[in-house]
């Protein structure tokens, strides 16, 4: 488990398609990150929201911060 993983997560999810089809077809959190641990992303809950600080404090933009602000939101729609 990684930060860096989060970090690539993060980054990469919305603009990588497959990536974000297999996500949708999740039923449950631990569905989510079971895939993204057979992805070689895989990365736990408190790492995720640490990358999440971290993305938001490096954005230069309002629309970066938007973006990494709607992945969080949608990560936590997984219940």
């Amino acid at each position: 488990m990684s930060l860096q993983n989060a970090l690539i997560f993060i980054r990469n999810v919305s603009k990588h398609a497959p990536l974000r089809k297999a996500c949708y077809k999740c039923r449950s959190k631990s569905d989510l990150l079971e895939l993204l641990h057979n992805e070689g992303i895989g990365f736990t809950e408190m790492e995720f929201e640490e990358a999440v600080t971290m993305s938001l404090f490096k954005c230069q933009t309002y629309d970066e911060a938007d973006e990494v602000k709607q992945t969080e939101l949608w990560f936590h729609l997984f219940a």
